[in-house]
């Protein structure tokens, strides 16, 4: 299991207390660290320039972006994306990983903790996406997995939410075969690469809740050990 991101946060999800919130100091520290969470077939890197090539050959496919509030199609675009995402982590709002599949030794795609909530210890999960190639087969449970447990077991928080467009029926059915708690609809939440106001179906899982889940992924993907 990932080594804990604060002095005070638990080693795993349970019905104890919730941890202190971290200072300020501890807080700064987290995002200057190298987080790798990992889980199945799936292993999470902290997102930098150096997977610009490996990400390059799958992040150019149109209909995958035809959701999403930003669009990548060129490699210039790809060079502002990962670099949105290292600026936000250097902000401190945002931590962005590289998808890496253990399985096939290729990254599959990209993912991001988003929306800090020290006090209240909420955050987003967004900017998820997987390669064509690297869907299926249990990835996105593992990511999932790998990204939930970091952030309920390592940083300790209260509930996880994630959001996508309301059109998007492929999403909405992944996030309801995952058990997903569907929490409801944001009107005209905000808009898309193309201009479209979308509408956002949120979605959340809350700390207590947590372990049940954990359970039900890891046995779907045929886990015996917990995700580190």
């Amino acid at each position: 299991m990932a080594s804990s991101a604060f002095p005070s946060a638990a080693s795993e999800a349970s019905e104890d207390p919730p941890p202190a919130h971290p200072t300020p100091l501890e807080t700064q520290d987290f995002f200057k660290r190298m987080h790798r969470p990992s889980a199945g077939a799936i292993q999470l890197e902290p997102l930098g320039m150096q997977h610009l090539d490996a990400l390059s050959d799958m992040a150019y496919a149109q209909d995958l972006w035809a959701y999403h509030t930003v669009r990548v199609d060129s490699h210039d675009a790809l060079v502002r994306y990962v670099d949105d995402g290292m600026a936000e982590r250097r902000a401190m709002r945002a931590y962005p990983f590289a998808v890496l599949d253990r399985e096939k030794q290729q990254y599959a795609g990209c993912c991001r903790l988003e929306t800090f909530d020290w006090k209240d210890m909420n955050l987003d999960c967004g900017h998820a996406w997987l390669g064509k190639g690297h869907r299926g087969g249990g990835l996105s449970t593992a990511m999932a997995l790998a990204l939930l447990g970091f952030a309920f077991e390592t940083l300790g928080m209260e509930r996880v939410a994630t959001r996508c467009d309301a059109r998007n029926a492929h999403a909405l059915k992944r996030l309801e075969k995952l058990g997903i708690h569907l929490e409801g609809r944001l009107r005209s939440h905000c808009c898309n690469w193309d201009g479209y106001r979308r509408d956002s179906i949120l979605y959340s899982v809350l700390r207590h809740e947590w372990p049940a889940l954990k359970d039900r992924w890891t046995r779907e993907l045929g886990l015996h050990t917990q995700p580190g």
